[in-house]
């Protein structure tokens, strides 16, 4: 993406988030290897953005489980390049079955959208 998109994807969904969300670590500590990963939930667990960022593995998929949703909601999870497919699921199989990221590339990085559809 370029810069312009980034800092607009930033202020409108991401900014709050950070600011006032929760912050859960969902994946082993960094090492520049494994995958890493962060979720911010949004107080009211209304919206959700899920971090995953490569390092050097040879892995290119990671599953995430998500720890701050709304068991009984649903939810519709998509993602910020739209490299994969936009799914719906309620908060209880986010919770348990998670979600699941691709990265194709080392190094790179992907965020997941979870908003709820309604509770």
């Amino acid at each position: 993406m370029a810069a312009e998109q980034e800092f607009s994807l930033y202020k409108s969904q991401l900014r709050d988030l950070i600011r006032i969300g929760n912050v859960y670590y969902i994946a082993p500590r960094p090492d520049g290897a494994r995958c890493d990963g962060l979720e911010f939930v949004s107080p009211d667990k209304q919206n959700c953005a899920v971090y995953c960022f490569r390092g050097s593995t040879s892995e290119s998929s990671q599953m995430y489980r998500a720890v701050g949703q709304s068991p009984s909601a649903a939810y519709r999870v998509y993602f910020a390049d739209h490299s994969q497919s936009d799914f719906a699921s309620n908060g209880r199989q986010l919770m348990k079955l998670g979600v699941t990221i691709q990265l194709a590339d080392a190094v790179t990085s992907q965020i997941a959208f979870l908003s709820i559809v309604h509770a």
